[in-house]
This record gives C-alpha cells, sequence and structure tokens, in this order.
C-alpha cells in the first residue's frame, strides 16, 4: 500500500530543513505502527531525502502464503506533488460500508484515480521486469 501526502508547506524551507520535517514525521510514524505492530530498523527504507518512506509490517500467518506474495504488509509513505487535481470523495471503513453507515469522512480531497492507475500501471511493469531479469 503507498500513501501520497502532500506538503505543500514544506517548499518554502531548505533541501536540509525539509528532511529533517520529514525524518521527524517518519519517526512519529513508526512509532505509531510500533504501538500495535512487530517493525524491525532492517526492515525501513528511507530515500529522496525523506521524501519517500518504506515499511514492512510483520503480522501473523495462519495459512502457506505463496512465493509470489509478501509475507507481510508493505507500507509506502511517498511526498509528492499530485499531477492532476485531487478529486474531493467520502471515504468509509468496510465495516460501515457492510453496516450501511454513514461514511466517517463526508468530504476530502484524494488523489485522481487517473494518476493512481498510471503509478500502479508503473509500478507493476518495473516488478514484471525484474522477475524477468531475475
Amino acid at each position: 500500500m503507498i500513501l501520497k501526502y502532500l506538503a505543500p508547506s514544506l517548499a518554502q524551507f531548505s533541501k536540509t530543513k525539509q528532511s529533517k520535517i520529514l525524518s521527524t514525521f517518519k519517526k512519529d510514524v513508526i512509532q505509531k505502527l510500533r504501538n500495535d505492530f512487530e517493525i524491525i530498523d532492517e526492515q525501513i527504507t528511507v530515500n529522496n531525502g525523506n521524501k519517500f518512506v518504506a515499511v514492512e509490517i510483520n503480522y501473523p500467518t495462519f495459512f502457506s502464503c505463496a512465493e509470489a506474495l509478501r509475507p507481510h504488509i508493505l507500507l509506502g509513505l511517498t511526498v509528492a506533488e499530485l499531477l492532476l487535481s485531487p478529486v474531493n470523495l467520502p471515504v468509509s471503513s468496510m465495516i460501515n460500508q457492510v453496516a450501511k453507515r454513514q461514511v466517517e469522512i463526508s468530504n476530502i480531497g484524494c488523489i485522481n484515480p487517473v494518476e493512481n492507475a498510471a503509478d500502479k500501471l508503473s509500478a507493476i511493469t518495473w516488478r514484471i521486469a525484474e522477475r524477468v531479469m531475475g
């Protein structure tokens, strides 16, 4: 799961200051995740001045897993500028949807599905190429 988040106010700071701000954010997120999940430092990847953070989140498994599937949840956080205008949408949990309850967030700016689809297509293209090359 890759989450993109926008931080337009970062643009006013130097790259060093941006990296420090994002480092603090990264540490806060990881600490919150560690409250509920086992996260090993070696399973945290950081690139691009803390603008990209990937965290492998381990969880208990009860069944054998296909070799092609990850044995963990990969959470990626990316600071990026949107290429397309955001789309305002309601956000609801699956539990609320099944229970036919009202949405928890009635309106929030979300990445345009076209931009998200382009990112996913790019990611799978790289994965296929890596797998073919070995």
